[in-house]
Formats: structure tokens, C-alpha cells, sequence
């Protein structure tokens, strides 16, 4: 489990929770603490007499919930992470204790739990078999009535902590009950909460309860004995209404099996049958019903069956081609599988998982397989997926394999040269070995992309086009999005040593990005001091005082000195909170400057800036040293 530090802890909860949640870990208001896996647990003392029950989850990002009014983030959470970063033994770890469970004897266990029911007998219940269970006779209608009254509060301060504590109570009921009974209220309180959720920002306890209603109702399901589906029409619509990753649809496949699947398969059908229309929601949930049955019937090991059901579906877009395609191709039936794939990509809207399936499937297939297929075919899909890779892409080297199959190769070569754009068609052709043609189109392209510069100019300068590279990056630093790395460093410590005075000058009037030129001023350094304090005067504004320390360590004595001098000024000018760091450096200028020198100086920035009676007032300790 991940520590998280103090400061993490004081960002994510806030100063004043933290402070008041290390205050009750301080004072030992922390009484019982659990560990599982990233989750903790634990009773915290607030000011009443009972503890609020807490637990804190730091799987993803720090989250905690609680018994107490605020319900979520509250300082009982802060104690309790506190106590666990500085007090790790004094928890229960659940992983431990299953671990020394496995160890003991069957009447070492039988004594453990028969010592916890005679000290509380009510919680036998506990270790009671569901079958066995009182099965409670209630009134579903009621249940079903109870669940809809619940709404969202908005002038309530936690509404989703008042919504779970209201239908908490409902699905703890449906553990007591006959499986049958149990399906039917799980499925009311999914689709309640799946209906406030719609409603809700940062609803996560509700998720949490959404998630066991789920995992709880396909337990009931596997409980039940019937041989027909219950409730299969309700938790269809449960299918179709979520979409929000909480798998409803394992529901259908909980109640499936080999015996009813035909049932199931049918009621499907005949929603899929109601959705069938042009509305883009109708399309989407059809096709999501067309996959519940697919999966189902592989779930059951019915491989077959699967494509047979597909494969009897109409095929009304691109979406049903690539469902039928990739269930045909995982059935190992390529020629069929290409036959409705080519099908498909010829349907007029732009699919590029089709596309990609369309070159793959075609590799898993001798050339006198492809039913009559047509190079303007191949071209045409080829133009649309060449846009979206790199060379490196598994996508390219698929749509490589397949022109090379028909002797085409060339000829996707002169399409990648004259269909794509530019930064796909030379990183293209510098992925299949085409430099000098990715270099031609790199330097003539307004469009390119720096990194795509950069990636060239590497190549050129890697196969000894020292003039190449240079000018690739001078063009790309003229962007001024471009990212720096190792690659744009070494390039630029190549251009400045080599280069010509006049490149050299385009480079320092032209450069964009202030990260850029201050790599570039460190390296002019090393060749000619004068351009490098162009470059800095040109870059003043973005500078640190530790920048200019620093700059100063490689610059002559004058160069150094006006550099502070016109940085001071600019600093002051702009805010009274650079006056300290203004004050750093004119101590710097006094060790640098001769006496008489700082002494005019420190007149003529007086007097500059005599408006500013703060300034001032804080350099003033440096006159006595300089009058």
C-alpha cells in the first residue's frame, strides 16, 4: 500500500482539515485500524460518545468517507492515514490474518467462531449458510415504492451520503430474501441509482453501491434453481440505460445457461428488433445488445453459435461489418471474414478500426483468396489509414505486407508521397529508409510538425548530412512549440559549432521558445560570447536571478555587469516582490564593480528610481559602504 506524504495529505483534504484531523490523531482519538490491499478502516472518536466508522481508499487518488455529518474528506479520514503512516503496527492486516487462518486446524477455526457467537449470538448469521437463511416474506411493491421516493436533495450539503444511508438499508434487506425476490429489488436499485447518477457529480459512494447491487445480484442469480430467466425484460433495459462502466450486462450472463440461452438470446433479438431505425442512440444500443449476445454465447463455450448469430444479423453499417469481420476472423475464417469486411469498407462513413481489420485479414490470406480484389480498393482504404500512422506503426508494416503481396509496393510509396500529409509522409519514409526523399519534403513543407523536424534532422545528421540537419533545426526552433529533449539539445550544440556566422545569426533573431534560447545562449557560449548576450538581452524578462548567477559564471566581466544592471531595472519595474531578489544581485554588482564604478551606479539608480520609497528603504544599508 502506497505511504502518501504529509503534503499530499494537506493538498487533497485542505489546511484546516488537516490540521483539525492531526489534532485527533495527536490526541489518540484514532481507536481500531484495519488494512486491505490500498484500503483502510478504522473507528475515530469525534466529540461524542461513539466513534464514526471511516475508511480511506488510496488505490487511484486519495479518497475517504465517514459515519459523520460531512460524511466525505473530513478530518476523521486525516487521522486515520496519519495513524497508518506513523503507526503501521498498531493495524490489523486482513491479508495476515487470512494467511494465519489457512494454518489453523478445523478445531482451532471451530473454536475461533463459536467463541464470537456465544459473546454476541446474533451474530451467527454470519457464519449461517444463505440456504439455510430465514427467507423473509416482504412486500415487493412497498420495497419498489420506498426506493422511487428516494430523490436528490440539492439543499442538502452531502445529498449522495443522505441517498446511500436511505438505500443501503434496501439492499442489506435483499440479502434475506429468496433469490427470485432479491433479483427483482437489486434491479429497482440499480436503475434508481443509475438515475440519480445521471444527476450527481463525483458520485462515488453511489458508484460503490451500484457496484455491490450488481455483484450481488448475479450471486442471487446463481442461487436461484428456476430454469427460466426472471426479470429478463427489466434487466435488458438495465443494459441499455447504463453506460457508464459499472458491466450491468454481467447480469445477463449470470443468468445464463446452456439450458436457457435460446430465451435469452430471443428476448434480445426482439429488443434489437424495436431499436432498429436511423436514431444514432438506437444504433449504438442495438449494437450493444448484438455484443451482450455474441459474448454470451463464447461465455458459454459456444464458439460457433457465437458467429452463427452474428453472422445471421442485418448488416446495416459499418459498425455490424466489423462485428461480423472480427467474429469471423477469431473463428479463424478468413475468406468469409474478408468478403464482409471488404464489403463494408466500401460503405460510404469512414470506419478506421474496419480499415485496419480490412489489411490484417487480408495477410492471413493467400492472394487468389481475395475475392476479385481491386487495387483502387486497396489505394483508397490505404489513403485514409496512412494519414492516422507513422511508419513505425504495426498498422503501416500491415498495409506494407498486403501491396507488397500484389507488387504494388512502389506504388505506396507515390501515394504515401503524394496523399499524405506531411508529417505522416516523412515519418513514413524515414521509417522505410527514404531519407533523402524525407528530407526534401521536410525543408519544403510549411505545415510539418517540429518534432517531426527534429526526428529528421536526427536521421541527417546520424547518415552524415551535417547541412541538412542544421537547417532542419533552425527551422524546427523557429517554433515555438517545440518540445525540448536530448535529441533538440544535441542538435543545437552541433548547429552552433559548425554553422555559419549568418545561420547563426538567423537562429538567435528567430528562435521562439524561451527554453530553447536559453539552451542555445549556454551553447553559444563556447563559440562567441557576443551573440550569446544578444540572445540573453533578447530573453531578459524570462530570466531567474539563479539563470543570471549561472550565465554569469561563463561571461566577461562587462557583459555580466550590464546584464544585471538592465535585469535589476526590469525586475523593479515590474513589481515591488522582485525588490529582494533585485537587492541579491546589487550586492553581486558591489563585489564586481569598482568602488568608484558602484558608487555611480548606485547614484544613477537612486535617482532613477526615487518614486520608490520601499526600494529604497531596503538598499539603503548599502551607502555607507559607497559614500
Amino acid at each position: 500500500m502506497n505511504k502518501p506524504s504529509l503534503e499530499e495529505l494537506k493538498n487533497v483534504f485542505g489546511s484546516k482539515t488537516y490540521s483539525r484531523g492531526f489534532n485527533y490523531y495527536k490526541n489518540g482519538h484514532v481507536c481500531l485500524g484495519v488494512k486491505k490491499d490500498d484500503k483502510l478502516w478504522g473507528k475515530v472518536y469525534g466529540t461524542g460518545s461513539a466513534p464514526y466508522k471511516v475508511q480511506v481508499d488510496v488505490s487511484d487518488k486519495i479518497y475517504s468517507r465517514c459515519s459523520c455529518p460531512v460524511g466525505s474528506m473530513c478530518k476523521h479520514g486525516v487521522a486515520l492515514l496519519l495513524k497508518w503512516i506513523n503507526c503501521k503496527e498498531d493495524f490489523l492486516d486482513i491479508d495476515l490474518f487470512k494467511s494465519n487462518l489457512r494454518d489453523k486446524s478445523k478445531d482451532e477455526l471451530l473454536d475461533m467462531i463459536l467463541s464470537v457467537v456465544v459473546d454476541d449470538p446474533f451474530k451467527i448469521t454470519l457464519f449461517t449458510s444463505s440456504k439455510i437463511k430465514t427467507e423473509k416474506v416482504v412486500d415487493l411493491d412497498a420495497i419498489k415504492k420506498r426506493v422511487n421516493y428516494t430523490n436528490l436533495d440539492y439543499y442538502d450539503h452531502n445529498p449522495v451520503y443522505k441517498i446511500v444511508n436511505e438505500l443501503e438499508p434496501v439492499k442489506n434487506l435483499a440479502g434475506n430474501l429468496k433469490p427470485e425476490d432479491a433479483v427483482y429489488v437489486y434491479i429497482i436499485l440499480i436503475n434508481k441509482c443509475l438515475e440519480l447518477y445521471l444527476e450527481i457529480q463525483d458520485a462515488y459512494d453511489l458508484e460503490d453501491l451500484i457496484e455491490e447491487c450488481v455483484e450481488d445480484c448475479c450471486n442471487s442469480l446463481n442461487l436461484f434453481d428456476g430454469e427460466k430467466p426472471i426479470y429478463l425484460k427489466e434487466i435488458i433495459d438495465l443494459v441499455l440505460l447504463e453506460d457508464y462502466g459499472f458491466d450491468v450486462e454481467t447480469i445477463v450472463f449470470a443468468m445464463a445457461t446452456k439450458n436457457n440461452i435460446q430465451i435469452i438470446v430471443e428476448e434480445l433479438q426482439a429488443e434489437i428488433k424495436q431499436l432498429e431505425g436511423a436514431k444514432s442512440s438506437n444504433q449504438y444500443n442495438r449494437g450493444k445488445l448484438i455484443n451482450t449476445i455474441y459474448h454470451l454465447y463464447r461465455y458459454l463455450g459456444l464458439n460457433e453459435e457465437a458467429v452463427i448469430a452474428i453472422s445471421r444479423m442485418e448488416l446495416e453499417n459499418k459498425d455490424d461489418y466489423l462485428r461480423l469481420g472480427k467474429a469471423l476472423v477469431s473463428a479463424k475464417r478468413y475468406e468469409e471474414a474478408a468478403k464482409y469486411i471488404q464489403e463494408g469498407v466500401m460503405l460510404e462513413d469512414v470506419d478506421f478500426r474496419l480499415d485496419v481489420l480490412f489489411f490484417n485479414t487480408l495477410n492471413q490470406l493467400a492472394v487468389d483468396k481475395w475475392n476479385d480484389m481491386n487495387l483502387d480498393l486497396l489505394k483508397t482504404v490505404a489513403v485514409r489509414l496512412l494519414n492516422t500512422v507513422n511508419g513505425s506503426d504495426k498498422t503501416y508494416t500491415s498495409i506494407k505486407e498486403v501491396f507488397k503481396k500484389v507488387n504494388k509496393y512502389d506504388e505506396l510509396i507515390n501515394i504515401i508521397k503524394t496523399d499524405c500529409s506531411d508529417d505522416n509522409k516523412v515519418s513514413i519514409l524515414l521509417y522505410d529508409g527514404y531519407l533523402d526523399d524525407a528530407i526534401k519534403y521536410a525543408i519544403s513543407s510549411t505545415s510539418i510538425s517540429s518534432d517531426t523536424l527534429i526526428k529528421t534532422a536526427r536521421s541527417a545528421k546520424d547518415n552524415q548530412k551535417i547541412e541538412d540537419a542544421i537547417y532542419l533545426t533552425i527551422k524546427a526552433m523557429k517554433n515555438p512549440w517545440i518540445d525540448v529533449d536530448d535529441a533538440l539539445i544535441e542538435l543545437i550544440e552541433l548547429t552552433v559549432e559548425v554553422t555559419s556566422e549568418e545561420k547563426l545569426k538567423d537562429m538567435i533573431d528567430h528562435v521562439e521558445k524561451v527554453d530553447v534560447a536559453k539552451i542555445l545562449a549556454l551553447k553559444l557560449l563556447n563559440r562567441d560570447e557576443e551573440y550569446a548576450y544578444e540572445l540573453l538581452l533578447k530573453i531578459l524578462n524570462h530570466l531567474q536571478k539563479a539563470e543570471i548567477k549561472s550565465y554569469a559564471k561563463k561571461l566577461s566581466k562587462e557583459h555580466t555587469i550590464n546584464l544585471s544592471q538592465k535585469w535589476i531595472q526590469q525586475k523593479v519595474n515590474r513589481s515591488h516582490i522582485h525588490y529582494n531578489d533585485a537587492i541579491v544581485m546589487l550586492k553581486m554588482l558591489e563585489q564586481l564593480m569598482d568602488e568608484n564604478e558602484f558608487r555611480i551606479y548606485y547614484y544613477n539608480f537612486t535617482r532613477k528610481n526615487q518614486g520608490k520609497k520601499k526600494l529604497i528603504d531596503k538598499i539603503g544599508f548599502l551607502e555607507p559602504e559607497i559614500v
